[in-house]
């Protein structure tokens, strides 16, 4: 009773501090892939398991838990933040325990007497919590793929700890679950069984360790060959990762599958990764300068600086964690995890961006681990709490401060600008943010810098029709649209945006012409099927104005203005019962003027 209180007092007091830290970050608002993935996503507007499962298996569980998000509290910025660091603190919680089993079993000769493995434990726990480099998944709502996918790994371990240590099947059950729900988390899942592996060859070999309190002594000692047996459930991962990864991008040639992006082959994204990973060292040890949305220059030859002297302190780390196996097993343990955790993300699967920092989410774990360890070098108790009081403060500091920035659009999208003002995507995410403040003279500048720095940036073209578009010019809007549609044929956006205009220049025929084009580019654009659903009711052409609504209704359910608008046609065509059906289905999905809206559709 007194140990569960004393571990109440310990995550109270990490969340709580982690609550004050993150707190302006709560109205944060949404960036980059949150408005693809959660603002302007049909799917999670409903808890249909099927549409989810079809939309991205490989996170099915992500977006399956923003559909909850929506369903309770739609599209509430508070909410979704809150769930995220809710999550986070769950999280943090199983660092506890996860590293508490690492000291507990690692710890050897005088620094295991030092200080106790639940103080320790504290610390990582509490780092882990409040690192500024967490704000890359905790604050960036989409990134809780990154949370559900390190908690169900770390989980995971925990469980498979408990496992070897009692040998109760209820523990090895548990493991096997979290792991498996994990893959449908994120795909960094895929890299558990190599810590495992190197658990069952390294870490556990030999391991026994005494419980302080009841003087108890525990054995993780067991032949390999009855581990190894273990260990196989959990190779399954690596096929039903690449399988669900094969369903979301419907495609079967596991080659392809495992890059993201042919603009980068494998062995450039391997030595870029190299000066990657030395940045994600330096950025954990001393994260200041942060960035998100990194311009990181793509490394082609090995033998070039500063990529060969990268990979010569790399492997310096690495012959280091080597020669400590035995020696120094928490730390032969931290560098081999982050090395692991960052497998798939880090080595010759070639992605988008070779460089994100919330990447560095379940990595983190070892920083959490190297840093008491190496604190415990310095002997004296006093010292080391000092120490860890020390780092933790400035942490603090440095992510409330992250978090304040975030909490300002604006500012944000201006820091980056400024670290990455090579970049065209961060003078486009400026310049949106500027049209969405009325700024568009600062917009257009934004756009034009973009295009500067690529003159085939389809998103500024787009930008700029947007800004014209706004404005009333339309002849300069219809211009950028124009050069964006020849540079890719299927934007679908330009397409609808043109169409819009030539709705509003009484060009019916052109319109039509641009919405059938928006929708062949994408059968799932919603605007399209509104904007030609309304043009086809100006018309007069109900039927098929029915159709188009519908068809928007069955992308998105909760679309209130589709209900309206439907109900508006089916009164203009005499259909006044399904008029009034689809006016409560709006108020029942929050339209506060049924009864108005009512007589105004019934008069005409």
């Amino acid at each position: 009773m007194k140990s569960q209180r004393k571990y109440s007092l310990f995550f109270v007091s990490i969340i709580f501090v982690g609550i004050l830290v993150y707190l302006p970050s709560f109205q944060a608002p949404f960036i980059f892939d949150d408005i693809k993935i959660i603002e302007r996503n049909p799917v999670i507007r409903s808890l249909d398991i099927y549409k989810i499962w079809s939309f991205d298996p490989s996170r099915f569980l992500t977006h399956w838990s923003f559909a909850l998000n929506y369903h309770w509290t739609q599209l509430d910025l508070a909410a979704l933040h809150w769930t995220n660091f809710l999550l986070h603190g769950l999280t943090v919680i199983c660092v506890f325990f996860f590293t508490r089993e690492i000291f507990r079993i690692g710890l050897q000769g005088p620094k295991s007497r030092i200080l106790s493995e639940d103080t320790l434990a504290y610390f990582s726990a509490f780092l882990f919590c409040i690192h500024p480099l967490q704000t890359a998944a905790v604050t960036y709502i989409v990134q809780r793929a990154t949370i559900l996918a390190a908690l169900c790994y770390i989980a995971a371990l925990i469980f498979y700890l408990y496992f070897r240590r009692s040998q109760r099947p209820s523990f090895y059950a548990l493991s096997l679950l979290c792991a498996f729900i994990g893959a449908f988390a994120k795909p960094i899942i895929i890299t558990l069984p190599l810590v495992l592996i190197y658990w069952e060859a390294f870490f556990l070999k030999g391991a026994q360790c005494y419980d302080l309190k009841t003087f108890h002594k525990y054995t993780y000692r067991m032949p390999f060959k009855k581990a190894f047996f273990f260990l196989t459930p959990y190779f399954l991962l690596w096929l039903l990762v690449p399988f669900l990864l094969m369903i979301y991008t419907r495609n079967i040639n596991v080659f392809e599958v495992s890059m993201q992006t042919d603009m980068i082959s494998r062995k450039d994204y391997l030595f870029t990764q190299f000066n990657v990973l030395i940045k994600y060292i330096r950025l954990m040890f001393l994260p200041i300068n942060q960035n998100f949305d990194y311009d990181y220059p793509i490394a082609s030859r090995l033998f070039t600086f500063p990529t060969f002297l990268s990979f010569a302190i790399l492997m310096s780390v690495l012959v280091s964690a080597i020669l400590n196996v035995r020696k120094n097993k928490v730390y032969a343990f931290a560098v081999f995890f982050f090395f692991i955790a960052l497998a798939l993300e880090s080595s010759i699967f070639p992605l988008s961006d070779v460089i994100f920092e919330h990447r560095l989410y379940l990595p983190m774990l070892s920083f959490t681990l190297l840093v008491p360890f190496l604190l415990l070098s310095f002997k004296k108790k006093r010292m080391i709490i000092s120490g860890m009081i020390f780092i933790l403060l400035i942490f603090c500091l440095l992510t409330l401060k992250r978090n304040n920035l975030w909490s300002r659009k604006i500012l944000f999208l201006r820091d980056n600008v400024e670290k990455s003002h090579e970049k065209p995507r961060v003078h486009v995410n400026l310049g949106i943010a500027y049209l969405e403040e009325g700024a568009y003279e600062k917009a257009r500048d934004s756009f034009y810098l973009a295009l500067s720095k690529d003159p085939g940036y389809v998103k500024a073209y787009l930008g700029l029709g947007l800004t014209h578009q706004t404005l009333g010019e339309y002849s300069k809007a219809l211009d950028y649209y124009e050069q964006a549609i020849d540079l890719d044929v299927f934007n679908d956006e330009a397409y609808n945006n043109s169409g819009v205009i030539y709705a509003i220049k009484d060009e019916p025929a052109q319109a039509l012409k641009f919405f059938n084009a928006a929708i062949n580019s994408n059968p799932d654009s919603l605007k399209a099927y509104n904007n030609r659903a309304r043009l086809y009711e100006q018309l007069g052409q109900y039927e098929l104005a029915l159709k188009d609504y519908s068809r928007a209704l069955a992308l998105d359910p909760t679309a209130i203005l589709m209900y309206l608008n439907r109900a508006r046609v089916h009164a203009s065509d005499g259909h006044l019962q399904e008029a009034k059906q689809d006016v409560e289905k709006a108020h029942i999905l929050g339209y506060p003027h049924r009864d108005l809206y009512l007589q105004q559709i019934l008069k005409r």
